[in-house]
């Protein structure tokens, strides 16, 4: 969260916040800020890529 603040534009801060939220079964904030990660850098196919994974484990979670 703190790099977060700190570079509130840097895709990496909120990409790797994201994981540490996943990781805590965290979904709905993980992908808050993997989709924000993808808004600042929209090449960064390993973002898109994790997105869509996550989105797949949302919908899966809500049935």
């Amino acid at each position: 969260k703190h790099n977060v603040k700190l570079y509130p534009d840097e895709a990496r801060a909120h990409f790797y916040l994201g994981l540490a939220y996943e990781k805590k079964g965290e979904i709905t904030l993980a992908v808050k800020h993997i989709k924000k990660a993808t808004e600042i850098d929209p090449s960064w196919a390993r973002v898109k890529r994790k997105l869509e994974e996550l989105n797949k484990k949302q919908k899966t979670l809500i049935w």
